[in-house]
């Protein structure tokens, strides 16, 4: 019987955590993650992504892009440490960059998150047996994924794409030192832990 609970209560915990992704400001207490309106004032609870020239923590955002008349979600990095917070995505190669109407990744249990070194092919297998927390899609629907490469002691934030057929594949970032592709790189992992939440 004793056993008969555990499973109910992981598997309760567990649906819980995969089901709290995009709720809004009533699933604060959640055990998962959420997307909300970047402020500055709450940054603590943001997820770290990477770190700048400086050494400076950098944030994960998420915000509407135009692509003729289809309006999609994309991630990108979120630089707080300015006067006037921005974020930056990369698209078709080029920097966009915006001052307004983002949201940023927040977590009450960032022990939960985790970040896994892989590649394109590895990571279809992470796909299937782990979750990958998806910020956004592209004009073929095809899924964003979180990622991040080290280069000359920065933490390079971007997205990462992974298709069917392995077309256009890799990691994506527009940073201050320019345009990043890569075929190896980390992803970010959502994994719960309950002896941190019981």
């Amino acid at each position: 019987m004793k056993l008969i609970i555990i499973s109910i209560t992981f598997l309760s915990l567990s649906l819980l955590a995969r089901g709290s992704k995009h709720h809004g400001p009533n699933y604060k207490d959640h055990i998962g993650f959420y997307w909300e309106d970047f402020e500055k004032t709450r940054i603590m609870k943001g997820v770290v992504g990477g770190k700048d020239a400086r050494n400076r923590h950098t944030y994960i955002g998420l915000t509407k892009h135009l692509e003729g008349n289809k309006e999609l979600l994309v991630p990108g990095v979120i630089y707080p440490w300015d006067l006037e917070p921005y974020m930056v995505y990369e698209w078709n190669e080029r920097p966009k960059k915006i001052i307004a109407d983002f949201k940023m990744l927040y977590t009450n249990y960032p022990d939960h998150m985790t970040w896994i070194k892989t590649n394109t092919s590895d990571i279809r297998q992470l796909v299937r047996e782990k979750e990958l927390i998806s910020a956004g899609y592209d004009t073929r629907h095809r899924k964003y994924y979180i990622g991040r490469i080290p280069m000359n002691d920065n933490l390079i934030l971007g997205k990462i794409i992974i298709s069917n057929n392995g077309d256009n594949d890799g990691f994506f970032a527009f940073s201050k030192s320019g345009y990043h592709h890569a075929m190896e790189f980390e992803v970010l992992v959502h994994e719960l832990k309950l002896n941190s939440i019981m």
